[in-house]
């Protein structure tokens, strides 16, 4: 059965990556414009601060296991799995309860694109083929649509009414671009 891509808010939640080599590194760069706390173990550091790691990872909201050494990712999976917490083990698909997918973020847009761990390489080209159909300015472009959905909340009370007209707006934007009514951010066709 395929993964479910849940899409949740990490920015202040611990995150935890066990590895010093070039996959820990890679996930800690792909992580980084969405969480603000990365915590890396190296494998050196069986001891932080007479903290052994198992108390490090008690309160992790997730782990990374990015270890070279494959005994090493047993035993931090192992441990994981003992105290509830979801962990990813680097090239072990058998052994993570969530995946990286790959990722385009623009703004508020993120797409992520997985193959559950089976073929990496198929999920990037994925979204490489996605990233050129989109617009250069999503990100933009979702701002504005995003002004747009409050304001006709506020003024037209009928839902399907009020969905008819965002739906609109959506592919109006996305077919042929839009300019800004710079008093009240409204979306205009563009003029030729």
């Amino acid at each position: 059965m395929p993964y479910f891509p849940f899409f949740i808010d990490v920015s202040e939640k611990k995150i935890i990556v066990t590895g010093s080599g070039k996959k820990a590194q890679d996930k800690v760069e792909k992580m980084k414009p969405f969480c603000r706390n990365i915590i890396v173990i190296t494998s050196s550091e069986k001891v932080i601060g007479g903290e052994c790691w198992e108390r490090m990872l008690s309160d992790a909201f997730a782990v990374v296991a990015a270890e070279e050494n494959m005994e090493a990712n047993a035993a931090v999976v192992r441990y994981c799995r003992e105290q509830k917490i979801p962990v990813n083990a680097v090239d072990n698909p058998e052994f993570c309860d969530f995946f990286f997918p790959s990722v385009i973020s623009e703004g508020e847009l993120s797409i992520g694109i997985s193959t559950g761990g089976t073929v990496p390489a198929a999920a990037a080209e994925i979204r490489r083929r996605v990233e050129k159909v989109l617009p250069e300015n999503i990100g933009e472009l979702l701002a504005v649509l995003e002004k747009e959905r409050r304001r006709l909340k506020t003024e037209v009370k009928d839902e399907k009414e009020r969905s008819r007209m965002m739906r609109e707006m959506v592919v109006r934007c996305l077919e042929k671009g839009c300019l800004l009514d710079e008093e009240k951010y409204k979306i205009k066709e563009e003029v030729k």
